[in-house]
């Protein structure tokens, strides 16, 4: 029957099937009965039916049926509240989720209250230095630097932090997590240097108590090496990410997420060092694995991340003077960035700069001129006339025309296609009768 404990578990391991295939139609509506029926014979206060109200929640949210989570949210933080306390790991997250929803849903206000309202409580009840309190106290400050309050979010990092050590000590791990909250904060208010000092104080602290090679170490030594490459301290970092990648590739596998990760910045650093066969081989691995595992790899331009990966080493390739090779890559992440960030965004302007500069290479100056077209029209709509980074496009557009001309070879003025990918498609296909691309009069709104 529907209220025997084995139909029960087995519709609850259905619901989670679901969710994680991200069917979450079907999820919730079995989730909704399930409630109800556990509800009816367990009562509304035992653990498997709060834990039920909690899935349904997030299962709302998912929807984002944001009224009706708000109200499971609300409901489950009070039943939690109730049986376990406000110190129980799973009342604290209760009222994240809880927070996170009403943030969601635009009322901002009323998630700062309910999270300053629980920190009271629990130095109220259990005292400025309990687990409860110091939790919440985080759970404060990350919601302050995301509303913009970043004064009163730095106290409250620090006075976490300072509490943590003085409690247990500044190897232990609730105080390294302390200093890594601080250290993001650090970063994201623009103070690279201070946020380096921790991260050497996290690594150094792990590195001591767990081992170079534990998880968490490694996690530790690679959020450094990228604070060293981010500062310019390119021979420090570069000295710590090639045992991370051999650590990494021997506990996690060549196509791990981290290990590709790590051998892109490797590989950035290797090229900024003149190192490019070194940067190749990277690049190379990171690009066949994400195809690999995304398509095949004539389709691998769908594949995630795929545009970063074919953009690395097609800048690679081109700089070894490699043009040729570089240029279907070029393609594949142009392709790539316009899915995802749109014609006119900073990564697609980037990309097509860059095949210009590679159809340039290859002596193929119509279809460069084209390419600098589009990156003057999107760079002066999208950075304005004055930015470096047009007058840069500009610079580049009016040197290829006067070389031309100076080699009794002017370029007639061309205007690309509207779309960008109708204008891949014409280099790359060229129509073998007839002028290989449009020659129009010239508008500086090329792009509509």
């Amino acid at each position: 029957g529907a209220v025997h404990h084995g139909t029960m578990d087995c519709t609850e391991r259905l619901i989670d099937i679901l969710e994680s295939k991200e069917r979450f139609q079907e999820a919730e509506e079995l989730s909704r009965e399930l409630l109800r029926v556990r509800e009816e014979a367990v009562g509304p206060l035992h653990e498997d039916t709060m834990r039920n109200l909690v899935t349904h929640a997030s299962l709302l949210t998912s929807l984002e049926r944001l009224d009706e989570a708000e109200r499971l949210h609300w409901e489950a933080m009070k039943r939690h509240k109730e049986v376990l306390g406000l110190e129980d790991p799973n009342t604290l997250e209760c009222t994240y989720n809880l927070v996170c929803v009403l943030q969601q849903n635009g009322k901002d206000d009323e998630a700062e209250k309910v999270l300053r309202q629980a920190l009271f409580d629990c130095e109220q009840g259990y005292g400025e230095d309990s687990n409860a309190a110091l939790s919440y106290t985080d759970d404060l400050a990350i919601f302050l630097e995301s509303s913009g309050q970043t004064k009163e979010a730095e106290q409250l990092f620090r006075r976490a932090v300072e509490s943590r050590e003085r409690i247990f000590g500044i190897a232990h791990e609730e105080t390294l997590r302390s200093l890594g909250n601080l250290a993001v904060f650090l970063e994201n208010e623009e103070r690279p240097r201070e946020a380096l000092q921790l991260y050497r104080q996290i690594y150094k602290a792990r590195a001591a108590s767990l081992g170079e090679s534990h998880p968490k170490t490694l996690e530790d030594t690679y959020q450094l090496a990228t604070a060293l490459d981010d500062l310019g301290e390119k021979e420090e970092a570069k000295t710590l990410f090639v045992p991370l990648y051999q650590s990494l590739e021997q506990q996690l596998g060549p196509d791990s997420a981290w290990v590709l990760s790590c051998a892109d910045k490797l590989g950035e650093l290797l090229k900024d060092s003149g190192e490019l066969q070194g940067a190749e081989a990277l690049f190379r691995r990171v690009y066949e694995s994400r195809c690999a595992n995304g398509h095949d790899l004539a389709d691998c331009e769908e594949a995630p991340e795929i545009g970063d990966a074919a953009y690395n080493l097609a800048i690679c390739l081109a700089q070894q003077g490699r043009s040729t090779e570089a240029e279907p890559l070029f393609y594949s992440a142009v392709r790539d960035y316009v899915r995802q960030y749109g014609e006119h965004g900073q990564y697609t302007l980037d990309a097509v700069f860059n095949l210009a500069m590679c159809m340039e290479a290859q002596e193929r100056w119509k279809e460069a001129a084209l390419l600098h077209e589009v990156t003057v029209t999107g760079r002066r709509r999208t950075l304005g006339e004055d930015d470096p980074e047009t007058r840069q496009a500009e610079a580049s557009l009016a040197a290829l025309r006067a070389n031309r001309g100076q080699a009794g070879e002017p370029l007639p003025v061309l205007r690309p296609p509207e779309d960008l990918n109708e204008l891949l498609d014409l280099i790359q296909n060229p129509v073998q009768s007839g002028p290989p691309l449009p020659v129009r009069r010239y508008s500086r709104s090329v792009l509509n």
